[in-house]
């Protein structure tokens, strides 16, 4: 029996009493004495002096003429917010996860699948205290958690919103949902104040990474990023009700042609993360934006790609895949 099979969940619930002191998010604790303020302006300091983005880091980056414009680091411009209707379904649970969409992106895909928001950018800009309230009103609305996506370049403003957020009633957990392409240093501001991690491995090949992505430091980055995720938050933990309270979730959307390395990919999540890593194998690529120009990227996976990429992750040992995603069906039948 592969080892998938023991258990195909996105989680095993915890138990009672851990199950209980994890539904207070971990910011709340650092309400007391300011702490929430001072990293946010910790943060700000870090913007202004260096290695805030991965893409300023250095070795292998790529920034390029054709990149778009992006804000400095020191505004929120929004494209949308609202609920998710897709991804895990221990992060929607019966009244779902409000997602907020900044404008802008780190890296620059070729294949984008929301391209008219991370290159082409524009949206709202807004003051913290406005995404503040905007959290506080998704709150009322009922929602599980606060979803970010892909915030790299509003965690400034982010932490300045949330201080006031807490301030004034906010208690639900906050989802950092990252491409990978992070600095550890933006990482570590985010310590005890994210509960919930969900990190996509795009690549495993370095040259595939600046071929489709304009950052030939991709693997490395993003694996130190999985790294610092995971010393934070651990391995996911669901609550009694089974909604996700606290952990690391790894996607991997696969690419035709093998592009995004599922083996190499799962292999690196097994081995340097933990085998009881909560993981999603998406199957829902499209080719868009520019893949006319990149052939081998111009066309979705085949069923037959996405079931290898499925055999990999559980070949290599892990074996916590969401219940309601392809690869739990998949497994199920085999």
């Amino acid at each position: 029996m592969i080892a998938s099979q023991r258990h195909s969940q996105c989680s095993e619930p915890s138990t009672r009493a851990m199950a209980e002191a994890m539904r207070t998010p971990s910011y709340l604790a650092l309400l007391e004495g300011g702490e929430l303020r001072r990293r946010a302006n910790e943060a700000l300091e870090l913007l202004k002096h260096g290695g805030f983005f991965a893409d300023r880091l250095g070795d292998g980056a790529s920034a390029t003429p054709d990149s778009p414009p992006c804000d400095d680091g020191t505004q929120a411009r929004l494209h949308s917010c609202g609920p998710l209707h897709d991804g895990e379904s221990c992060l929607r649970g019966g009244r779902g996860s409000a997602a907020i969409f900044p404008s802008g992106c780190d890296l620059r895909c070729v294949g984008c699948q929301n391209w008219r928001t991370r290159w082409v950018g524009g949206g709202i800009e807004v003051q913290p205290d406005e995404l503040a309230a905007l959290m506080l009103q998704l709150q009322a609305m009922g929602y599980h958690n606060v979803n970010l996506i892909n915030p790299g370049r509003i965690v400034v403003p982010f932490l300045q919103a949330l201080a006031i957020a807490a301030e004034n009633g906010l208690h639900i957990p906050i989802i950092y949902t990252s491409c990978g392409y992070e600095s550890l240093a933006r990482l570590r501001l985010l310590e005890s104040i994210v509960d919930i991690y969900i990190l996509t491995l795009k690549y495993s090949d370095p040259g595939h990474a600046h071929t489709y992505s304009q950052a030939s430091n991709y693997v490395d980055v993003s694996r130190s990023a999985a790294r610092e995720m995971h010393r934070q938050v651990g391995d996911l933990v669901l609550d009694l009700d089974g909604l996700a309270r606290r952990g690391l979730i790894v996607r991997h959307l696969v690419l035709p042609n093998g592009i995004a390395g599922a083996d190499d990919t799962f292999r690196f999540v097994a081995r340097n993360i933990s085998t009881g890593t909560a993981v999603n194998v998406r199957h829902d690529y499209e080719p868009r934006f520019r893949t006319r120009c990149h052939p081998a990227m111009d066309r979705q996976p085949s069923r037959q790609e996405v079931a290898e990429a499925v055999r990999a992750a559980a070949r290599h040992g892990l074996y916590r895949f969401d219940k309601g995603s392809l690869a739990h069906r998949f497994l199920a039948r085999s």
